[in-house]
């Protein structure tokens, strides 16, 4: 399963969880950057997770 697709299926399926996932390390107030970088590293989180699987 590719990353798009794993993404696209966490966040049709668990929209809520997905999201509060992604975002819940952000403060009330967000400098528009500091989201990009959140969001870029948990990306690569989920990147690493996926090949894992891909692996096995």
């Amino acid at each position: 399963m590719s990353f798009d697709n794993l993404c696209k299926l966490l966040s049709e399926k668990h929209p809520v969880a997905f999201a509060s996932w992604v975002l819940a390390p952000l403060a009330a107030t967000i400098q528009p950057q500091t989201l990009l970088q959140q969001v870029v590293g948990k990306v690569n989180q989920l990147e690493r997770m996926l090949s894992i699987y891909k692996v096995l």
